[in-house]
């Protein structure tokens, strides 16, 4: 084997990056959003047309398994990638130059594999402060924050939702179609849908696996979408 073959294979095999003799590097950016707003913690946000409002304190969530999809062919970015509101970094990613992207696919969460796997390191890492234990795996989206009503009171918030083993899989596969020749993309995230039907719960603390779990991920999922 070429020298210089040999040691990218061994770059791949060890780092679980894919390396392209010609690449272009794509850069995916991520907005949270509260209707048409960027959203900013501890900032207060008005809940549908009444006086009440929302701040949020943490918006964490981890992304997982990005595909790169053209007309032919498949690229897999086997990587878990933290998504935190407090620092908001954008995913780097590198494809082929001459690969043109037709959809973009994602897992909103961590499979089951990251799960069984036990505590990692980088954004896997628990002192991330999200990863329960052995049992019950990581965190998928973490959201603390408080409702205040209009007279005043005050509802604390915590949304923590995980779980990996069945019926309580609390992860969400999503694709977009994309049309998009730039070297950036951009993902937004529209809490407000998610905030209006969460707080219709009564269930202000979301600590563990379970249908509401479940439910509240998916919803969470429906504000996303990439452009």
């Amino acid at each position: 084997m070429n020298p210089i073959k040999y040691i990218l294979f061994f770059i791949c095999l060890f780092t679980g990056r894919q390396v392209f003799s010609q690449s272009k590097k794509i850069q995916v950016k991520c907005d949270l959003l509260w209707n048409d707003s960027v959203i900013q913690l501890n900032h207060y946000y008005p809940i549908g047309n009444n006086s009440d409002s929302v701040s949020f304190s943490k918006i964490k969530f981890y992304i997982s398994n990005i595909q790169f999809i053209s007309e032919k062919s498949t690229y897999n970015q086997n990587q878990v990638y933290l998504v935190d509101a407090e620092q908001l970094n954008p995913i780097e990613v590198h494809i082929p130059d001459d690969f043109s992207i037709k959809k973009i696919g994602l897992l909103l969460g961590t499979d089951s594999l990251t799960n069984v796997s036990g505590a990692s390191d980088g954004d896997l890492d628990p002192l991330k402060g999200m990863y329960w234990t052995w049992q019950s795996g990581y965190i998928n989206v973490k959201l603390e924050g408080m409702f205040v009503k209009q007279d005043g009171e005050e509802e604390p918030f915590r949304y923590h939702l995980g779980g990996y083993r069945h019926p309580y899989k609390a992860n969400k596969s999503l694709f977009f179609s994309i049309d998009n020749t730039s070297d950036e993309t951009k993902l937004s995230v529209n809490l407000s849908s998610f905030i209006q039907i969460a707080r219709n719960n009564q269930e202000r603390n979301i600590m563990s696996p379970g249908n509401t779990a479940v439910e509240l991920i998916h919803l969470f999922a429906d504000g996303f979408q990439i452009y």
